[in-house]
């Protein structure tokens, strides 16, 4: 007999206490801080709510389908997930927050060790977000 398809209702039971109650904690927890980073300008909000998203997916599946089924956070999570896509309004902010924290690294440290090292982590960290394909729905409908 083949073993039982995973399903939303009985994933809890394959996965352990413990393991549950981790990522419950975890997804909490990078719940909290994206929705900080909604009133922090260079907090980034998104990359917070889909950690929070896949946690909650191997813990409370309710609350996973809460967050993509939100009417604002919904959208880019849903495109992340089914795509591995970053719409054009959000890589515009994200690169816009990246600039704004290597200037405040420039004028706050002025030290050229820390700089270099923002300016590398920095960088990379705008190419990934440069390089994701936008979303089916913003290429149909945006040139």
């Amino acid at each position: 007999m083949p073993p039982e398809r995973p399903t939303p209702q009985n994933a809890n039971r394959r996965r352990g206490r413990l393991e549950v109650t981790f990522f419950r904690l975890l997804g909490g927890l990078l719940l909290a801080v994206g929705l900080v980073g909604i009133w922090v300008p260079v907090m980034p909000t998104t990359i917070f709510l889909i950690g929070a998203a896949a946690c909650f997916a191997r813990s409370t599946p309710a609350l996973n389908r809460y967050l993509l089924q939100h009417k604002r956070f919904g959208p880019p999570l849903r495109d992340w997930f089914n795509e591995g896509a970053i719409g054009r309004r959000s890589k515009i902010t994200a690169v816009i927050g990246m600039a704004f924290g290597m200037a405040i690294t420039i004028i706050a440290t002025g030290d050229p060790l820390w700089i270099a090292l923002a300016g590398v982590v920095l960088g990379w960290s705008a190419w990934c977000v440069l390089s994701r394909p936008r979303p089916s729905r913003e290429r149909t409908t945006l040139p």
